[in-house]
């Protein structure tokens, strides 16, 4: 279970890497190119315009901005320079998360498990019990799966604010346990 220790360390780094951040923590940077962690972003910057239903056509959606476009293509040019491993990459079916999955990393897995506990078409809180599933499942393969989504499922499962295009890095211990390594900005790749 996510116990209450793994929530103060976790807190207690994100501050202190918060304070200096330049780039990803070193720590967080080494740890990832060995693949086997959850990387968790909250989908890159919108325009703030548009409405949230996945069954909306694209353009009635809230969209990436251009920022967030900027974002996405950013990430993936780091993970590349930094040979961060990614393996699987799954999203919330709204087109602003699997358009940053497309762009950062060329390839998205809609995934309805990732969608907001508070949305209408998600499953309320099973949603959170999926999500669980996915950041304490321990991945066979060698890369890290990433998963793009929204920030009320990090506020309601783990109390972790996530900003547009920020990431949480979680080790998976399974049986429903992971643990919190960090919090990265969209620019400190």
């Amino acid at each position: 279970m996510f116990g209450r220790r793994s929530v103060i360390l976790g807190a207690l780094a994100a501050g202190i890497a918060g304070c200096t951040r330049t780039a990803a923590p070193p720590d967080v940077t080494r740890t990832l190119q060995g693949g086997g962690h959850v990387i968790y972003f909250r989908h890159g910057a919108t325009t703030w315009q548009g409405r949230d239903s996945q069954h909306w056509p694209r353009e009635e959606q809230r969209l990436l901005s251009e920022t967030g476009i900027a974002q996405s293509r950013l990430i993936g040019a780091r993970f590349r320079e930094m040979g961060i491993p990614v393996g699987d990459v799954r999203a919330s079916p709204f087109f602003r998360c699997t358009e940053m999955a497309e762009l950062a990393f060329g390839r998205v897995t809609p995934d309805d498990r990732l969608l907001s506990p508070t949305n209408p078409s998600g499953r309320g809180r099973g949603q959170l019990a999926a999500l669980r599933q996915l950041l304490s499942t321990p991945s066979e393969a060698s890369g890290n799966l990433v998963l793009i989504a929204h920030s009320t499922n990090m506020q309601l499962l783990a109390g972790i604010n996530l900003k547009e295009g920020e990431a949480a890095v979680f080790r998976p211990q399974g049986e429903g346990d992971f643990s919190f390594l960090g919090q990265v900005l969209p620019e400190d790749w």
